[in-house]
């Protein structure tokens, strides 16, 4: 039997779906459908005091850089900021949880923390995906 009949009596059968006949009758053809293009995203990282509105620390970086940048970090570094006298040590967060949340197609919020300090505003620091 021809192989293109046999692919479309598969798909006719229910056997396999209308894509995998597709993507079947393209590779017998010597052409695939273009796949789609996941959305180029970005990982935010926030640290804010709750009472302003500009960031005392805003980065963003392409989601594939994020993943590059964290295999050229040693695991054991620490890396630790002063917020006006709010130690907080940014290893504490596990950022390979994060990135593989970002890669399995989380979008949104993944990480909140409010650190409160004495007679002044919370700092917050929030990691998310668009």
């Amino acid at each position: 039997m021809d192989e293109k009949k046999k692919i479309l009596e598969m798909v006719g059968n229910n056997n396999i779906s209308v894509e995998e006949g597709t993507r079947l009758l393209a590779a017998l053809n010597g052409s695939f459908p273009k796949q789609e293009q996941s959305p180029k995203r970005k990982i935010h990282l926030e640290v804010k005091r709750n009472n302003c509105e500009k960031p005392l620390l805003n980065l963003a970086l392409p989601l594939k850089l994020a993943k590059l940048t964290m295999n050229f970090i040693p695991k054991h570094t620490q890396f630790k900021a002063n917020l006006q006298n709010t130690d907080f040590d940014f290893s504490s967060i596990d950022w390979q949880e994060i990135l593989a949340m970002a890669a399995d197609g989380e979008v949104g919020e993944l990480f909140f923390l409010e650190l409160d300090e004495a007679d002044k505003e919370p700092i917050t620091i929030r990691v998310y995906i668009d």
